[in-house]
């Protein structure tokens, strides 16, 4: 598949993650939130890496990647510290769109 192709399965990824957040706040939409995010996250997990293949990136991955893929980890388990009540569900929004910013500073920029 094209370069183009991969990027908007990564864009809809996040998207989809970022309505799961959005469904967080729904008095019964915890279910359907990590449901939407865990799509997000693997199509982006998919996506991300046929990106960095696509780039020829893939060996060795660049550290900007790597931090992307720790932060793509966090922002997958944070739902479930709402699900289990652990944090409330506007605060792990909160959290999620501060790490999806810095998400989107890292692919966009790639500093290092």
């Amino acid at each position: 598949m094209s370069y183009e192709i991969w990027h908007y399965l990564h864009l809809l990824g996040a998207s989809l993650v970022f309505l799961g957040y959005g469904a967080l706040l729904a008095p019964q939409g915890i279910r359907s939130g990590m449901m939407l995010t865990g799509l997000g996250a693997g199509a982006n997990l998919l996506s991300g890496f046929a990106l960095l293949a696509k780039m020829n990136l893939m060996h060795p991955v660049p550290v900007w990647a790597g931090l992307k893929l720790l932060l793509w980890c966090v922002i997958a388990v944070l739902p479930v510290l709402a699900k289990r009540r652990i944090l409330p569900a506007s605060t792990v929004v909160a959290l999620g769109a501060l790490v999806g910013a810095g998400l989107t500073g890292l692919g966009w920029f790639k500093p290092f």
